[in-house]
């Protein structure tokens, strides 16, 4: 374990004590005109990147929305709104969460649901439980995931400790909303 871990009263390195975090750079004060100008500079860079990066991220939606469009065409819209399948928001939640696992992405998911929705091809109605699902999906990723920390013990208790967290949330959060969906309809409006 690590040497900064404080011990605890049997002599054992507590494994949820984290290390105190320390800063590796020089303080402003530290720092000269021209490198406070420098930080300035790069950090209104980082920022520039991310809205370029999300401005990028939603003209491929309106890509993707429009190739649904062309491929799919009359017959898979046809097909998606008289699914018996899809009435059922069980299925769909189960769609989503396969869909999430196969793909490893619920950015992926969310966004082929959106873009399906944007194209007419899937009604809104029918997408609430598969973006239900699409989250669910999400924890089991978060598992899997964890499971690279099993060689460490120590990591492995934390990083499955809170991908179950997650799990547990997302899980109780669909059991809550999803009959309330189904009886109201009310994320539907909203």
């Amino acid at each position: 374990t690590s040497s900064s871990a404080p011990v605890s009263e049997e002599g054992a390195a507590d494994p949820w004590a984290l290390p105190e975090l320390k800063s590796s750079g020089r303080s402003r004060r530290e720092l000269s005109v021209a490198g406070r100008l420098r930080r300035v500079a790069i950090g209104l860079l980082k920022a520039c990147g991310i809205l370029g990066n999300l401005y990028l991220f939603i003209c491929s939606l309106d890509i993707l929305s429009s190739a649904f469009q062309l491929l799919g065409g009359k017959l898979a819209g046809d097909i998606f709104k008289d699914s018996v399948v899809l009435s059922n928001p069980v299925a769909g939640l189960v769609i989503g969460v396969l869909v999430t696992v196969l793909v490893q992405s619920s950015s992926t998911s969310s966004s082929i649901v959106v873009s399906m929705v944007a194209s007419n091809l899937l009604t809104v109605q029918a997408s609430v439980p598969i973006i239900m699902g699409v989250n669910v999906g999400t924890s089991i990723t978060s598992t899997l995931v964890s499971m690279v920390q099993s060689g460490d013990r120590d990591e492995f208790q934390r990083a499955f400790s809170g991908s179950a967290v997650h799990g547990i949330f997302n899980w109780l959060t669909v059991l809550v909303l999803l009959p309330l969906e189904s009886a109201t309809a009310g994320l539907q409006r909203l």
